[in-house]
């Protein structure tokens, strides 16, 4: 062995030794990238991603899978060398999934299960449990205990054990144990009920207390109706979603809203919307805004 260091050295020198010892460790890591792309490497510890009231975040995980994160919200990751698994514990996600039916993906919202596939979709978690899924391109699969007994649903093919199949352009309701609701969306309002991936809360006729509602949840700074005559109201457009004082000033501009904030009353923040009654200085059963 001795002999053969001597004549490696002799051949090569101090400075070509060097340069092999460079080399050899430029061609490992690289084989390291390569492999980190390609083989699937089991991560059996549960790792979250999450945001902050108003913010949006988007995450690439170690699958290649795409996640848009809305206001609030949090995913719990867990991907591992035979399945991958993520839980959406609160909140609201747009999925853009790989390709790649050997390496099964299971996503838990709910009462629901939901296996993809190369599928983009999107999955809001209600507080009341109820999960939401809007479906942009391919098809998923979806397990929600006894949904599978709901009459109109439709079946997958084959020996896939999942009920319930929801193709592009679908949006469906459920809890852990009914299909609640389910229809075929035009592309115009598969648009608007994404916006908020780019930071827009887009309305089309929208019932003003679900308006609100939408809009409180980007904010710490809530809005409430007080006056029952503004819940007939209907309203339309596009808002950003961190501008709640463009959106207060559209209400005040178009139907005539004024906006009242508890904080001259010492209660917090709270912003209370009240009509008519409150401008033309008339008496008011309003106990939070007297």
């Amino acid at each position: 062995m001795s002999r053969r260091k001597s004549t490696w050295r002799k051949c090569l020198g101090r400075k070509g030794i060097r340069r092999l010892g460079i080399l050899t460790l430029v061609v490992i890591s690289i084989l390291r990238v390569d492999s980190a792309q390609w083989v699937p490497l089991p991560s059996p510890v549960w790792t979250s991603y999450a945001t902050n009231v108003g913010s949006i975040r988007r995450v690439t995980l170690q699958d290649g899978t795409e996640v848009a994160l809305n206001t609030d919200s949090e995913i719990r990751v867990r991907i591992a060398s035979w399945q991958r698994e993520i839980v959406l514990t609160h909140g609201e996600a747009l999925f853009t999934v790989m390709q790649n039916p050997s390496w099964p993906l299971f996503i838990r919202a709910g009462g629901a299960t939901i296996h993809a596939a190369g599928a983009k979709f999107s999955v809001r978690l209600r507080e009341n449990g109820e999960a939401e899924v809007l479906v942009l391109k391919g098809d998923i699969a979806i397990d929600g205990g006894r949904a599978a007994a709901v009459a109109h649903v439709r079946r997958p093919q084959g020996t896939t054990p999942f009920p319930l199949i929801v193709s592009a352009g679908e949006a469906i309701a459920m809890n852990s144990t009914t299909v609640l609701a389910r229809a075929q969306l035009p592309p115009a309002t598969l648009k608007r009920r994404t916006a908020w991936t780019d930071g827009w809360i887009w309305f089309s006729k929208d019932p003003l207390p679900e308006a609100v509602a939408e809009f409180n949840r980007y904010h710490r700074e809530q809005l409430v109706l007080v006056d029952p005559a503004l819940a007939s109201l209907e309203i339309g457009g596009r808002f950003r979603s961190t501008d709640l004082h463009s959106f207060i000033a559209a209400l005040e501009h178009s139907f005539e809203v004024q906006a009242l904030s508890s904080a001259v009353h010492g209660t917090g923040a709270t912003i209370y919307l009240t009509g008519r009654c409150l401008r033309a200085k008339q008496q008011c059963n309003w106990p939070m805004v007297q």
